[in-house]
């Protein structure tokens, strides 16, 4: 958990490391939907989730989508919108497990942080609903939340406290990969841990994306 915490610290340092040159195969971009506050994951299986906020009110939708590896073409399910209990969404972040388990969080507006989880089959369409196991439910206080997955089940959350103030707080915890109820335990404690000063964080772990 000490490598989890230092890769966490490390998201604002401002000293540099020197890394090897790398260039990316970037895709031609290609419009998929409309909205804003975007946020993506995937596992080895190609399955995809994304989730965004719509750019005419504080709801949130999903897509399931299918990445073929052989070819590297993607199948974007329909836009369908995400039920909360909360009168209003923003700021959301998506984590998928390797067993296809759908973990969202994000805030209110109202500097309420709140969480939902979900379950898709891996090899199902690209336009099946996801089957909802825990309703938004509130975790903590703070704005603009961030979620990584490993495939162990570790996860870590981001997220600032609000924009005055602009503190950065992180907190992990775990949801069993083999469970089809998936369910957070906050292993870390019951509010975040400030880290650093700063706003908009994100953060991921490292995970085997295609296996070997």
């Amino acid at each position: 958990m000490k490598k989890i915490l230092a890769a966490v610290i490390a998201l604002s340092c401002l000293s540099a490391v020197r890394l090897p040159a790398q260039t990316f195969n970037w895709s031609t971009p290609a419009k998929y939907g409309t909205g804003e506050q975007s946020s993506v994951s995937m596992n080895s299986s190609g399955l995809v989730v994304e989730v965004h906020k719509s750019q005419t009110s504080n709801t949130l939708f999903y897509h399931v989508v299918k990445l073929n590896r052989s070819n590297g073409t993607v199948t974007w399910g329909k836009s369908q919108v995400t039920t909360t209990k909360a009168k209003a969404a923003a700021n959301p972040s998506v984590a998928l497990t390797q067993n296809s388990n759908v973990i969202i969080v994000f805030d209110d507006t109202l500097l309420h942080l709140r969480y939902m989880t979900g379950t898709l089959n891996p090899t199902g369409s690209v336009d099946q609903s996801m089957n909802w196991v825990v309703t938004d439910t509130q975790y903590d206080t703070g704005r603009a939340p961030q979620i990584s997955v490993k495939s162990s089940g570790t996860f870590v959350e981001v997220h600032q406290n609000n924009d005055d103030a602009r503190k950065l707080f992180y907190r992990y915890g775990y949801v069993d990969p083999n469970t089809s109820s998936p369910n957070i335990t906050w292993t870390s404690g019951t509010r975040g841990i400030p880290y650093e000063i700063g706003a908009s964080a994100h953060i991921s772990l490292k995970r085997p994306i295609y296996p070997g």
